[in-house]
């Protein structure tokens, strides 16, 4: 178990938020196991025929299957411990930015004495001779039946999105999805509803099994205990109505979200690790170092044209944009959804280059002599393919309308390619800041 760890945490773990989503995800199968284990054990001494005998014992009935749900817990505990210990172990040699994420942590371990005490007094309760390996294959499906999270939303209306609280109550199961980005971290927090549930469930589940005894008052005063722990935790949820993990991806994705929503879209602080020459270009910390090498070179080459033109961005900073690059000021702000690989990663290049000739608050709303406002985007179209060009020489002009550019902005791109760089370079210092606010028709290229 402990060598699959190691080899998953080994290909996966790439920071503190993966490492501990992983050891969230263990306990799919710890968890299922622990359940299984607490069956066999609790059906023991019915198997060996010992029950009349130990009803003469002076020892309380309590005190041997709690002692025995207790060692098998802890050992179930210790094997979820061991197998987070390899991941945290792995995360410590790859990963160089960050601290860990603890609270998956802590509700994983919690989740292992509720599935335990479920699975005792099943054990208990029934006397099927197949019973253990049932439990197991039923609770790891339950498992995985509970982890959905509901249908994506409509990006072009999640501005406009609520919060459902019934929706909410998914997590009260601890193995709900959560969403985990190292720009944003794991979201939602939801440790306390988790960690109140399963303390809830816990003691709900002992307290059954204390019925089997006749403990009538521990038994009314757990279950008591058990179901206000439970509603207390299902409050928190309704009242605070944290989104799924599905509509925090769609928010993250679309660079949008609603007012109530707003909490969620705030960027974890870090520092930024910045390089490449003559433009610097900054990334997040938790980026690889092939990718931020890459990214570099990529910046560099594709800003090289624009290099010295007003208003050109001296800059470059990796942002969640939502798939949408932009210029602020003098910086070049892209998404690090997309990375600069190779010269052939047509998706980072197309995105900074439609960036670096577009008004980041869209076109213009006067075009002369087009009031579509079409020409002066073939415009910037136009030069945004001369661009790209300039990183891939072998992007043909077939490829390029399948890319979304028009045949008659691949022609003007084609025809301005074959200027000299001074030629080009002089229009673009009197035309570029036009050319970008969506003011400049396609037919005024030279």
């Amino acid at each position: 178990m402990l060598l699959v760890a190691y080899s998953i945490s080994s290909a996966f773990v790439s920071s503190w938020t993966t490492a501990s989503m992983l050891c969230r995800y263990s306990i799919f199968f710890v968890g299922p196991g622990s359940a299984g284990i607490a069956v066999w054990a609790a059906g023991r001494d019915r198997r060996y025929g010992l029950d009349d005998f130990l009803t003469t014992l002076p020892c309380p009935a309590w005190m041997r299957w709690g002692s025995r749900w207790s060692a098998v817990t802890l050992w179930c505990v210790a094997s979820y411990v061991a197998v987070c210990a390899c991941i945290e172990f792995v995360a410590v040699r790859q990963v160089s930015w960050g601290t860990p994420v603890l609270w998956p942590l802590v509700v994983g371990l919690a989740t292992i004495p509720a599935y335990s005490a479920i699975g005792y007094v099943l054990g208990t309760l029934l006397s099927w001779p197949l019973i253990a390996p049932l439990v197991v294959v039923a609770a790891f499906l339950c498992s995985v039946a509970m982890t959905g999270s509901g249908p994506a939303p409509d990006l072009s209306t999640i501005a406009l999105w609520h919060s459902s609280n019934i929706e909410a109550l998914r997590y009260l199961f601890p193995l709900a999805p959560l969403n985990a980005s190292p720009w944003y971290g794991i979201q939602p927090a939801v440790a306390w509803p988790e960690l109140l549930c399963l303390l809830g469930v816990t003691l709900a589940a002992l307290s059954i099994r204390a019925f089997h005894d006749s403990h009538r008052a521990l038994a009314w005063g757990g279950l008591l205990s058990g179901g206000i722990l439970t509603g207390l935790a299902a409050s928190i949820l309704f009242v605070t109505a944290p989104p799924s993990a599905v509509v925090l991806n769609a928010i993250h994705d679309s660079g949008t979200a609603p007012t109530s929503l707003m909490k969620y879209q705030i960027v974890s602080p870090y520092t930024p690790y910045c390089l490449g020459k003559p433009v610097p270009v900054c990334v997040h910390p938790s980026t690889s170092s092939t990718v931020r090498i890459a990214d570099g070179r990529a910046i560099n080459q594709i800003l090289a044209p624009l290099r010295g033109l007003p208003g050109s961005p001296t800059k470059a900073a990796q942002r969640p944009l939502g798939g949408r690059d932009r210029v602020v000021g003098q910086t070049l702000l892209f998404d690090p959804s997309l990375e600069a690989s190779s010269s052939s990663n047509l998706s980072f290049f197309q995105a900074a280059a439609g960036a670096l000739v577009a008004n980041a608050s869209g076109h213009a709303r006067v075009c002369p002599n087009d009031a579509s406002r079409r020409s002066c985007q073939q415009t910037q179209d136009a030069l945004s393919l001369w661009l790209l060009r300039r990183t891939n020489n072998s992007l043909t002009q077939q490829t390029a309308i399948e890319l979304g550019y028009t045949k008659s902005a691949v022609v003007v791109a084609m025809h301005f390619e074959m200027l000299g760089q001074a030629r080009q370079h002089a229009w673009l210092r009197l035309h570029y800041q036009a050319v970008r606010q969506g003011v400049v028709p396609l037919g005024d290229l030279p």
